[in-house]
């Protein structure tokens, strides 16, 4: 243990000194990031949170990991955590370090996959009796460790490789890897999700600061994680296999027999404490067994059991029951994540919130569980205004109204595109709504080179749709929707994108959820239709709207199709460098879209 210990010292030793004299990874800082460098490193010297706008252009990645690095080197923190939305999203953090890397930091850097990404199994199923690699892996796990010390780094290729040269499970070797990784790279869940945070690490103040990417889609992942749901025609089916298994006359089954009956026969809002004990029992039960989904089952019960109570005694949740016959659901809802938020990140090393879209500022700093004492900051745009055109044409893409609107958001899409043929992309408030439009435009302008996005695409369909945009330089009309995968964390630069329509303000579907969601926003905040709808809308629309503009000699159409744009409560939260120019006709579209390539075209090197 000594020994080991010595030799971490010696490594740390050494990463402190490389950061010492290691430079900003670029010749020089761009507009903002600079200020942001400043304010990143006084939030984790000061262990306070920072919630800063970053636009698109900014270099965030580099702008927080460096002044993280030289608050570590000087004892500052112990670890840092960079904590992302999307997988995707990792590549830009990963892409910076190993630049670092090659300019003389010496740091233990890992990138953490989810278990089912690294699992070699053809089952997944962790335990000796039925995994070969668990049998004996902490027996084994040492020598890999001691081996991986030798490594640049620690991504997902070097973990598979440890693993098979040791014959570990790769996922449990990357947690024993997190405790002693200078810098991590992960998804939020890792620190935030009372089921698989890292207890190891975030239960103990051990002086971690995090770094929270594209921040504006924390508030949301955190009501999921702390929320749980139980479904009849769910706990049917594992009740069924688990029949098969190990029959209808076993504990087990019963147990599964006697949350279904409270479910099923439930009229009234359901009591929590029967809720809770016929909960736990199955879940006693589920501990050992083994039949198809019992891995699924026991997660579920898992999440609503925490959620029921962490519900206890608080109204920032609230008991959902929804009878139908045999299909009925029973939720546990969180409403307002700031509490758990303020407490997760209280004893921490310092917590920065960076985003793009994280507006506005005041309200964002509350849902995240900031105070008094924590710092924001707003960034303009590094990038000239005058290199985007921003048009707004007022059509009413409401629900009501969507039918009237095909033809004319069919028109306008079409003149966007006409007026500069070339990567461009259309943006949708929901599929539905997007296949409406994409009928019109092909009635419209037969021979349109479109792609359209699908649900539940995988890599490879997702790969072979940004190849359009990649690839070559053929005009194409991408339809895709806010939200989505194309919409956020896609980078397109130059001409591989050079216009993009915006249909509707992006304000969520209208549900019981949601309306519950909006009365204790109400309460809490004093802004129910704000936090519910208004802010999560317009920050799609400004996710979508940064796929534009993504470096200094970068030009671009904006068309914002709704007439709510010009509603001051819409208006003013679009971001600071987006002029809008109001058009009242089609004609008007396609005119100041060619004058504005003109021009463009005059002032090219």
């Amino acid at each position: 243990y000594v020994r080991w210990q010595l030799r971490l010292e010696d490594l740390r030793a050494a990463r402190d000194a490389s950061i010492q004299g290691l430079p900003f990874p670029y010749p020089s800082y761009r507009p903002g990031q600079k200020e942001m460098a400043a304010q990143a490193y006084t939030a984790i010297a000061r262990r306070r949170r920072l919630f800063a706008v970053m636009p698109t252009g900014t270099g965030k990645s580099a702008a927080v990991l460096y002044p993280a690095l030289k608050a570590l080197a000087q004892g500052q923190c112990s670890q840092v955590y960079y904590l992302t939305a999307r997988g995707t999203q990792r590549l830009a953090p990963r892409k910076e370090l190993d630049r670092m890397t090659a300019q003389g930091l010496k740091a233990l850097t890992l990138t953490l996959y989810a278990m089912e990404k690294l699992c070699p199994m053809e089952e997944l199923h962790c335990h000796p009796d039925h995994c070969p690699r668990a049998k004996g892996h902490y027996l084994r796990q040492g020598d890999a460790i001691q081996e991986a010390l030798a490594l640049p780094r620690w991504d997902r290729e070097e973990i598979l490789a440890l693993a098979d040269a040791h014959f570990l499970c790769p996922f449990e070797l990357s947690l024993a890897l997190c405790e002693i990784a200078d810098v991590v790279i992960g998804d939020y869940n890792y620190a935030f999700d009372p089921r698989v945070r890292l207890s190891r690490v975030f239960d103990s103040p051990r002086g971690v600061a995090l770094l929270v990417d594209e921040a504006h889609n924390l508030a949301d992942r955190a009501r999921d994680m702390l929320s749980g749901e139980l479904s009849l025609p769910g706990l049917k089916e594992a009740r069924r296999e688990a029949g098969k298994v190990h029959g209808r006359a076993s504990a087990l089954y019963k147990a599964f027999t006697g949350l279904i009956r409270l479910l099923d026969k439930a009229e009234a809002p359901l009591e929590p404490q029967a809720l809770e004990a016929a909960s736990g029992s199955l879940l006693d039960e589920l501990s050992g067994s083994r039949f198809p989904g019992a891995g699924e089952t026991a997660r579920g019960l898992i999440a609503f059991l925490s959620a029921l109570r962490r519900a206890q005694d608080s109204g920032d949740y609230h008991l959902l029951w929804q009878p139908g016959q045999g299909r009925g659901r029973a939720a546990v809802l969180c409403l307002n994540p700031a509490p758990y938020l303020n407490e997760a990140t209280a004893r921490l090393s310092g917590c920065v919130y960076f985003s793009a879209t994280l507006f506005p500022l005041a309200a964002m700093q509350k849902l995240l569980g900031g105070e008094e004492g924590d710092a924001c900051l707003a960034l303009p745009s590094p990038f000239p205004r005058e290199h985007l055109l921003t048009l707004q044409y007022p059509i009413n893409t409401r629900y009501r109204a969507r039918g009237d609107s095909l033809i004319p958001a069919a028109r306008a899409i079409t003149a966007l595109f006409h007026a500069h043929p070339g990567k461009v992309i259309a943006y949708f408030p929901s599929f539905a709504y997007l296949r409406q439009v994409a009928e019109a435009i092909a009635a419209e302008a037969p021979g349109l080179p479109l792609v359209i996005q699908e649900r539940g695409m995988d890599d490879a369909a997702r790969e072979k749709f940004l190849a359009r945009f990649t690839q070559d330089a053929s005009p194409v009309l991408g339809l895709c929707v806010m939200g989505g995968v194309f919409a956020e964390g896609v980078d397109l630069p130059g001409r591989q994108l050079i216009a993009a329509a915006i249909l509707g303000v992006g304000l969520p579907q209208v549900n019981p959820e949601r309306g519950l969601y909006q009365a204790r926003m109400e309460e809490a905040f004093e802004d129910g239709f704000g936090f519910a709808y208004r802010y999560p809308g317009m920050q799609k629309v400004a996710q979508a709207a940064g796929r534009l503009i993504r470096s200094e000699t970068d030009r671009g159409v904006l068309l914002l199709l709704d007439d709510r744009f010009t509603q001051r409560g819409y208006h003013q939260l679009l971001p600071e460098h987006v002029t809008m120019n109001r058009v009242q006709s089609i004609a008007d579209i396609t005119a100041l879209a060619r004058d504005f390539w003109a021009r463009a075209r005059k002032e090219e090197p």
